[in-house]
């Protein structure tokens, strides 16, 4: 079928095309389009309008209105426009923006690029190793299954990867952040967040912000980052650093480490239960901190405390010149410069 170029009114019009390289007009009201087979390049104009661009690469511009718009099989270009919008990209690596307004967006089988634009949106990238950007507002993100990278933007998101080795980021705002199932990275970024990391071996960051991590199972890599922050290691071989402020840190059950940069927390006081199962304190300073015979002192008298039978469980030691109370902890190594120093 010949290519066709169809123009719509300014009522509440149904436009139908072949399985040609079809453009539709469809200008104002309230219009329903369906394209078939080909190429098809949509311009829906203002009002609710129902697309359905059918197979092929297509380009479709819903323009003003609350619309439902429904890429298809192909490679699609979708903008919502202005309104509150349902898209749906269909089978292929579509890219979607969802413009102004509160849009619910699903990409579908493929790998898609998706903006959700301002407005609380809610996203979900389904199957497929997807790019999801929320954008402005408070917006809701799901990958799904696949490797995705998903940012939050400015708000206070909830962000859920999914299944599958996914990256996250928060973005601004409070945001609840779920590393799902897969070997996720994740920063919380500015503000005060809550990331769960979930099953599998993940890396968070909680970056600026008073934050609370929860590791999940696996063997994570927990950074707290800057202010006050609430850690979980939960189960597996975690290493945590609370990072800059004065934490609080439970690495839970497994062999875990404690990481504490005495460079970061010579102004904070931080504690410290390592849970169960044969934790180490690693202890790091700079060549002038570990000059300080008060410093030296405190150590060499964790190791005795870590010597004397029956006093580990469930005590806690006090390093009162470096600010740190640590509970339920079998070793410590000390690092100074970088290098490991026996004492």
């Amino acid at each position: 079928m010949a290519n066709q170029y169809l123009y719509g009114g300014t009522g509440s019009d149904t436009l139908t095309t072949g399985s040609g390289d079809d453009t539709v007009y469809a200008y104002g009201g309230d219009d329903t389009i369906s394209t078939g087979g080909g190429n098809d390049i949509i311009y829906a104009g203002d009002g609710a309008d129902t697309i359905n661009a059918g197979n092929g690469d297509d380009g479709i511009e819903g323009g003003n209105g609350d619309d439902v718009i429904s890429g298809g099989s192909g490679n699609d270009y979708i903008e919502g426009g202005a309104g509150n919008d349902s898209i749906s990209g269909g089978t292929g690596v579509d890219t979607i923006y969802g413009g102004a307004g509160t849009d619910t967006i699903h990409g579908d089988s493929g790998f898609d690029y998706i903006e959700g634009g301002s407005g609380d949106d809610t996203i979900h990238g389904d199957e497929g190793n997807d790019q999801i950007l929320g954008g402005i507002g408070s917006d809701s993100l799901y990958g799904d299954i696949g490797n995705d990278t998903i940012e939050g933007g400015s708000g206070d998101d909830y962000i859920d990867g999914g299944e599958e080795n996914d990256t996250i980021n928060g973005g601004d705002g409070f945001d609840i952040v779920m590393g799902g199932t897969g070997n996720d990275l994740i920063h919380g970024n500015g503000d005060d967040d809550e990331m769960h990391g979930g099953t599998g071996d993940d890396t968070l960051y909680g970056d600026a912000g008073f934050d609370i991590i929860y590791g999940g199972s696996g063997w994570d890599v927990i950074y707290g980052g800057g202010d006050d922050d609430e850690i979980y290691g939960d189960v597996g071989n975690d290493t945590v650093d609370g990072g800059e402020g004065s934490n609080v840190i439970f690495l839970g059950g497994d062999e875990d480490t404690l990481l504490f940069n005495y460079a970061h927390n010579a102004t904070a006081y931080n504690s410290a239960d390592g849970g169960t199962g044969i934790d180490t304190v690693r202890l790091e300073f700079k060549a002038v901190q570990w000059a300080d015979s008060a410093i030296q002192a405190d150590v060499a008298a964790f190791k005795a405390f870590l010597a004397t039978p029956g006093a580990v469980a469930g005590e806690t030691f006090t390093f009162s010149a470096i600010g740190l109370d640590a509970t339920n902890f079998e070793n410590v190594r000390i690092f100074v410069d970088g290098s490991e120093v026996v004492i």
